[in-house]
């Protein structure tokens, strides 16, 4: 039997099966029959038809039309703001799984998870190229019937003082 010893950052979840805390950070991971049962639970719980993907694929999305959005306050071209929000969110998404791998939030690194990260970004990217009216968030500077509108009520309010 061989014994690991893992010192470091974060939490490690100490009902995990095979998992013996020996205090001040220390665990001790054991091979065997423990090991792969705990891995195969953590494969079943983690199900593609979960309300966790659909959160990831919600926020994902969410994040990729802000980025966009505040790029566009910005006046970038478009192209450079597509490439910016799918860097954001990609970026963010990344980011979390890289933490759950390392323990800084309770979880695990999670394939599924990305692809649902990836699937938010590509919804978000469908949305912006068959939408062209969503994609521009910059205000109409230029409306010529409003200011022609505008303009004929001051001639008639002008008229009839």
């Amino acid at each position: 039997m061989r014994v690991y010893l893992k010192f470091g950052i974060g939490n490690v979840p100490e009902r995990q099966r095979g998992v013996k805390s020996l205090g001040s950070g220390a665990t001790d991971y054991r091979d065997g029959e423990a090991d792969g049962a705990a891995a195969q639970a953590q494969h079943l719980s983690d199900a593609w038809l979960q309300a966790d993907k659909l959160q990831h694929l919600l926020v994902s999305a969410a994040l990729t039309l802000l980025a966009f959005a505040a790029a566009s306050r910005c006046g970038a071209r478009r192209w450079l703001r597509l490439l910016l929000s799918v860097a954001v969110s990609a970026t963010l998404g990344v980011g979390k799984e890289v933490g759950d791998s390392l323990g800084w939030w309770y979880g695990s690194l999670s394939l599924r998870d990305l692809a649902a990260d990836v699937g938010g970004i590509v919804g978000a990217v469908c949305i912006l190229a068959c939408c062209p009216e969503c994609a521009e968030c910059r205000p109409q500077r230029h409306q010529p019937g409003v200011q022609r509108a505008v303009r004929d009520l001051h001639r008639v309010a002008v008229i009839r003082v």
